[in-house]
């Protein structure tokens, strides 16, 4: 039985997958490279102060149809919202032109009960993200992956106060000091439309297990 043409149709197949990571990737920003002047480590504490800004069901986190994804957004930057642990979710989400998408892949926060009830290096420990602990992280974009996620990590450099953004007429504790560990991609602006992106992750530090399934539909305007 011949298998050349078989074998051949397989290394070409082989040879396209990377090209199509690479198309992907440059619809990506490096994790080092900053918007604005601001590094994406500091959009990745912003993330957090905006995702916790509203408690319960009006939270970012807890919208499952996509309805407040214009939510406190700002600037050149927009923030997507993760979702409930474990929970699949879909969201319709509307983009203004121009803007960046800054992306939640997987992360873990840390945040005291009351002010200085641990110490900065206690919360930092309390939040790193084992990668061989991690069974799935993938992203999908219009049905193209992005490679090398484990670059795409960021963390806090400092701890900082949870609800910082929070105005102070509303009169917030302060929750200090808090600390992140994660992944999260600021994907360029995208051309008008409709594009569908797809974020699946799963990790288990012994301690508990995290679970993000979520696809959004973003209509680029």
């Amino acid at each position: 039985m011949d298998k050349g043409p078989l074998i051949r149709g397989i290394a070409c197949l082989l040879a396209l997958l990377p090209l199509a990571a690479a198309a992907m990737d440059k619809r990506v920003l490096p994790p080092l490279m900053t918007v604005d002047g601001t590094s994406q480590a500091q959009y990745a504490k912003a993330w957090w102060q905006w995702q916790k800004s509203v408690p319960g069901p009006a939270s970012p986190q807890n919208d499952l149809t996509g309805l407040r994804c214009d939510y406190g957004q700002k600037g050149d930057v927009w923030f997507l919202a993760s979702a409930p642990n474990g929970k699949a979710v879909e969201r319709y989400c509307n983009v203004p032109a121009g803007r960046y998408l800054f992306v939640p892949v997987l992360g873990q926060l840390a945040a005291p009960s009351y002010e200085n009830q641990y110490d900065c290096n206690t919360m930092k420990k309390a939040v790193v993200i084992n990668w061989p602990n991690i069974s799935k992280m993938s992203v999908e974009l219009d049905g193209q992956a992005v490679s090398n996620m484990a670059a795409y990590r960021q963390r806090s450099r400092r701890c900082f106060d949870l609800l910082g953004a929070v105005s102070r007429e509303r009169l917030p504790p302060k929750i200090f000091p808090s600390a992140f560990e994660g992944f999260w991609l600021m994907i360029k602006p995208l051309e008008p439309g409709e594009h569908d992106l797809k974020i699946l992750a799963k990790y288990s530090s012994g301690q508990q297990d995290l679970s993000q399934n979520i696809r959004y539909t973003i209509n680029v305007y």
